[in-house]
């Protein structure tokens, strides 16, 4: 019933993109006409990509150099295919596979990290929201307590939560 209604969605979007480009014909308006018709598939793959464009440079970095490093071995590749020798080929095919595993495990890491940083996130804005609703001199672990009792699914992460509070306290005294 949902994926029938994601359609739907997508289809009146591309209608509405459709009578834009013909009042208006601009590359944005055609690049989105084209997200939207392939907006209901490949999700994981957008959201990777999407994680990969917030990440940090140097994690864009590390991603970058085993696309160069695969590259190189699908160069080498081509290259035992031509001279036809299979004490070359099995080699290559080895590199190529480590460079494929590379990749795979650069971008885990990549959603890892974007995983942390989402979960820190939410825990700091359930911070802010439990000091707007506390009194004036509150302490670190009278804002725990309060937090655990409205959120008990947060007893896990009491370690972050603390550091969180921590770190907003002392935000809001500067």
């Amino acid at each position: 019933m949902q994926c029938i209604y994601i359609v739907i969605k997508t289809v009146k979007r591309v209608k509405y993109l459709e009578s834009l480009i013909w009042r208006e014909p601009s590359k944005r308006i055609k690049r989105q006409l084209h997200i939207a018709f392939w907006m209901v598939r490949f999700r994981k793959i957008r959201n990777r990509l999407r994680e990969v464009a917030e990440s940090t440079f140097t994690e864009r970095l590390l991603l970058i150099l085993p696309f160069f490093i695969m590259s190189l071995d699908l160069y080498l590749f081509i290259h035992a295919l031509s001279l036809r020798d299979v004490y070359v080929i099995v080699p290559v095919l080895i590199l190529l596979a480590f460079s494929i595993m590379e990749i795979l495990v650069t971008l885990e890491e990549v959603h890892e990290r974007a995983m942390e940083h989402k979960k820190y996130r939410d825990l700091e804005a359930k911070v802010r929201k439990a000091i707007g609703r506390a009194a004036n001199n509150v302490t670190v672990r009278s804002l725990m307590n309060h937090i655990l009792e409205e959120h008990p699914e947060l007893r896990d992460h009491e370690k972050a939560l603390y550091h969180v509070i921590c770190q907003i306290l002392a935000e809001n005294k500067e």
